[in-house]
This record gives structure tokens, sequence and C-alpha cells, in this order.
């Protein structure tokens, strides 16, 4: 009995230095079997990696059951990866026990063992991002360095021999990249040709973390494998998910996550149904085609598995698709907390609805649910598609619209221009064939773009909305903005003023240096393209596969700065985490 202590006071001194070393050969077992994944997807398959696999397994099979008896009072580790990896193992003894082979019988066992360490690795990536999220970094900054590293990802997948059929050169792997990222869809090569069915599951999955944001999808699998939270990790996630309040931050993230796939696979299934089984080889190109097209759509990406995209023979005219990719656009684009806000008013509405059938008294009060944000972005949404419904129908009528000879494909067509410049990129017309008014047009309207803490891009329309409300304000003479008897903030106005001149001075230098490296262009394809890349929508002239190394630069880094927001990169880069706590005297500056 005596011994114990005695051991444990022997030991104690070396079990830290043991344990430390034990972890940092599991940091590097675990980038070992990132490799073996990306290897396995990227390469050609090798029998040695069924082997490598099973060993790798084993050992993180191991640290795991270790790692969950350390914790199993602390913080939980959720059961799927140790569920994963333990059942491969026990099904790789069984069949070794009866009579199986070691090749055959790893062989058998081979994608569960990738799907096991995928599930793995994904658990030990959602650690890495909530030790991220304790650390006192600025909010921008994380947000800024995820898309970077998420494009910096992209790229190097992009480059994988088994993502395209001949190869890719790295400066169009890292344009498509960027472009998928920042939910773009402006491309240099040819999506449905120049890349493998591989090749478009990686841009299809960079689509979808860049649309809601990798930490976002990140965080809701850290919440998930592990649990609990920090008071700094509430603070960030209310930071990325635009939250007024701090509790039920959580929830909120859950609500994004399976709302996003819920509409996703809705619209997926309206897509399925909307499409001719004849412009297929087979079901499942059918179904690639619509979850493609419906995760593209909704987080306004643009991209198409067709070479022509929505334009294709045998789509163009196909109303019933135009319609669902339409629906698709506006929930993207309108963002969660509006659809939110819409959907607390139309349960508060069901319930006085029931209570009056019910005859049981109704509260005498009616509450306020829809808030100011919201009632801005919906008014301002449904004027810019009504307006710009309105405008193609008389401007185009005689031009890009007159193939379509009905009424009713005319108009859908005329609503397709209004809603897909909002930063969604899909055409079902040659964008050259529009006149130049409907370019002009266009380009205002990508340059507004989506409603904020949504998937889209451009300045947002509470901003325009804004911008417009102030001018009224200055021109009435009235020191501050009132609106639905509401006062909007001074803050949100300097926000928005500085988002636009940010906004127009990017693009006036994106136009500029474009125009000296591509001397060749016009200015209007060049101030089209670089509308186009800043706000994210992906609709092009033609020229963007025309552009040299240099141009390809420019279109690169308009699209980042455009996705990531060009205020939240010089708040990443400019702020300081404090504020000062003095004013100087005001002194007034002559305007006009």
């Amino acid at each position: 009995m005596m011994l114990i202590p005695f051991w444990k006071d022997a030991l104690s001194p070396i079990l830290p230095k043991y344990l430390m070393v034990l972890q940092r050969s599991i940091r590097l077992l675990e980038w070992l079997a990132l490799g073996l994944l990306v290897y396995d997807l990227g390469f050609v398959h090798k029998p040695w990696l069924s082997t490598a696999y099973a060993i790798v397994a084993v050992m993180l099979l191991a640290w795991s059951i270790y790692r969950y008896r350390q914790e199993k009072n602390g913080r939980r580790l959720k059961w799927m990866p140790v569920l994963m990896l333990g059942l491969c193992t026990l099904a790789l003894l069984a069949q070794l026990i009866g009579g199986k082979g070691w090749p055959s019988a790893l062989e058998s066992l081979h994608q569960y063992y990738a799907i096991g360490i995928g599930l793995y690795l994904l658990y030990s990536f959602s650690l890495a991002v909530r030790w991220l999220f304790s650390k006192r970094i600025n909010p921008a900054t994380l947000f800024i360095g995820s898309f970077a590293v998420l494009v910096v990802l992209g790229t190097l997948l992009l480059l994988l021999p088994a993502a395209t059929p001949d190869g890719i050169r790295w400066v169009d792997a890292l344009f498509t990249a960027t472009s998928a990222v920042c939910v773009t869809g402006l491309v240099v090569v040819d999506t449905a040709q120049d890349f493998t069915f591989f090749g478009r599951c990686v841009i299809l999955a960079l689509i979808q973390l860049g649309g809601l944001g990798i930490l976002t999808f990140t965080f809701f699998f850290a919440y998930f494998f592990q649990g609990g939270s920090s008071l700094q990790e509430t603070l960030h996630l209310r930071e990325m998910v635009s939250s007024e309040q701090l509790s039920g931050v959580f929830k909120v993230v859950v609500k994004i996550v399976v709302f996003t796939l819920t509409i996703e696979a809705t619209g997926a299934v309206g897509i399925w149904l909307s499409t001719d089984a004849d412009l297929f080889v087979s079901w499942w190109e059918r179904a690639f085609f619509a979850i493609f097209h419906s995760v593209s759509a909704f987080c306004n990406a643009g991209f198409s598995t067709q070479s022509a995209g929505l334009y294709e023979e045998g789509l163009r005219f196909n109303y019933g698709l135009q319609w669902m990719i339409m629906a698709l656009i506006v929930l993207g684009g309108i963002g969660f907390n509006i659809l939110n806000n819409l959907y607390e008013l139309l349960k508060e509405w069901l319930k006085r609805m029931i209570a009056r059938l019910g005859g049981e008294p109704l509260p005498g009060i009616r509450v306020h649910i829809i808030s100011l944000n919201s009632r801005l972005v919906i008014y301002t949404t449904l004027l810019l598609l009504a307006a710009g419904w309105i405008f193609f129908l008389l401007s185009e009528w005689q031009t890009s619209l007159s193939v379509h000879t009905g009424w009713w494909g005319k108009a859908t067509t005329a609503l397709f221009c209004s809603v897909t410049p909002r930063t969604a990129g899909f055409n079902t017309i040659e964008v050259n064939s529009l006149s130049i008014p409907g370019i002009l047009f266009m380009m205002m309207l990508m340059w507004i773009g989506a409603s904020p803490a949504s998937t889209g891009g451009g300045v947002k329309t509470s901003t325009f909305a804004l911008a417009i409300l102030n001018i009224s304000a200055v021109a009435r003479g009235y020191a501050y903005i009132e609106t639905g008897h509401r006062e909007v903030p001074v803050g949100s106005v300097q926000r928005a003023f500085a988002i636009i001149t940010v906004s127009v001075l990017a693009i006036s230098a994106g136009v500029v240096v474009l125009g000296i490296l591509e001397p060749g262009q016009s200015l209007i394809t060049i101030g089209f393209e670089c509308v186009s890349a800043y706000s994210t929508v992906g609709l092009s002239l033609g020229i963007t596969s025309q552009l040299g190394d240099g141009g390809k630069w420019v279109l690169i880094l308009l699209m980042f700065t455009g996705r990531v927001g060009a205020i939240n990169l010089l708040t990443g880069m400019l702020r300081r985490m404090h504020h000062v706590h003095y004013r100087y005297p005001q002194e007034s500056v002559i305007i006009n």
C-alpha cells in the first residue's frame, strides 16, 4: 500500500514531459492522417494505402479513448469519431478471424476507414477553431484569415491530379478557388469540361463553406462534438452571425446551419423535378446537377455544371427551373436574420389567429416584431426587384427578350435579369446582347447587391437605403435620419458612408489597373467586370477567360476584398483593441 504514493512521487516529474511528447506525436499523426486522406482523394490509389489507413486509425482510436478517460469529467468528447474508428477496427478483426487475408480485409474497409479518419480530423479541426476563439484576436482578423486559409486549401485541392483531367495552371486554380470561396462565379476555365467529378465536388464544398463562412460550420461541429463554450467564444460568434443578443447565440448558429441545409435540400428536389431527364446521361448526373445548382443559387455563387450555365440549350426556356433558382437566390440573399424575423412575425400572427378563432382574449398591445433593419431590407429588396423587372421588360423587349415568344417567358426572363445581378451570377440570356442602358442598370444592381448578413455581396441593400434616407434628411434640413418611428444611429450612417466610399475607390482602382494591363478592352467591359468581381456577382461580358495573369490577379483581389468587406479588411489591419475615452472640440468644415 505504501508503494503507490512512492511511485506517484517518483513518476510525477516525468509524466508531464511524457504527455507533452505524446501529444506532439499525436499532432504529427493527425497531419499524417490528413496527408493520407488528401493522397487518397487526389492521387492514384496504391495497395499500401489501406494498411496505412488501418495503422493510423488504430493509433487515433487509442488516443481518443485515452483522452475520453482523461476528460470525461470535463468537456465531453462526442462519440462519432471514436465509434466510427472503433467499428472499423472491430470489423477488420472479424474479417481476419473469419479467414480473410490482410490485404482483402483492409481493402473492403478502405472507404470506412477514410470516413472515420475524416470525422476525427473534423473533430480535431473544430477543437483548433475553439482554441482560436478563446484567444483575444480581433474578430475581423479571424474572419478574414478564415477566408484566406480556405482559398489556399481550395487552390491546393484543385491542383491535385484527380481534380482535373489534363491539369490546371496554379493561377487558374487560385482564381477558381477564390471565386468559389467568395461565391462570385467568375470563371477562367470551363467548370463542366476542365474539372472532374472530384474537382466539381471541391468547388461545391468551397461554395458552401464560403457562402455561410467556414467558422460558422466549424463552430457548429465543435459545439456538437464537445459542447460548452467560453464567454470569449460567444463574443466572437456573435460578431460572425451579426446577432444583437449574447444569450442564445449558439441556437442562432444551429438554426442557420439547419435552415441552410433544409432550404438547399428542398431546392435540390425542386430543381430535380423541374428538369428533363433526357438532358442527362444518368439519374446520378441529374441529382448532382440539382444539388450543385441548389447550393450555388442559395449561396449566390453563380457556378454551374453546364458550360453555358443556364443559357445551355434545353435550360434557357425552362421557366420552372428559373423560378426555382430565383427563389433560392432571394432566400439566400435576403439573410437569415430577416427570414427569422419574418418567421417570428408569422408565428405571432398564427397565435393571434388561433386565439381569435378559439374565442380567447387577445393582448391589448401588439408587440413590434419586425425590426427597422428588416423593414429597410424588405422594402428595398422589393423595390429593386420590381424596378429591375419593369426596366428590363421595357428596355429589352425587342432585343434580348425577343427570342421568348410568349409573355410568360418574357416576364420570367426579365425578372431573372433583375434577380441575378443581386450577386447571384446566373444568366439565361447572353449578357453581351443587352443594350447599353441594360448593362449600366445591371451594373447598378450589382453594386447594390444583396442584404447584410447574407450569402451575397455588394454594398448591401440597407447601406443603399440609408444613403437615400440620408440624402432626404439633408435636403429637409434634418440633423438625423428618422424612419418608421425610429431614429437611425449616427454610427450606422457613418459605416454606410464608409462602405460606399471604399467600394467606389476599390472598383475605380480595379478599373484603372485592369485598363492598364488590358489596353485592348473597352471601358464598359472592364467596368462591368470589376463591379461584378467586387460585388461577388459573377456575370461577365465575356472577357474573364481572355485576361492575362495580371488581370486575373486584379479580379482575385477585388473578389476577396468584396467578399470579406473592405471595412472588415481595414478594421482587421488598423483597428486597435482598445477605445479612446476623450473627444476633441468640434469645428465645422465647409462642404459646398
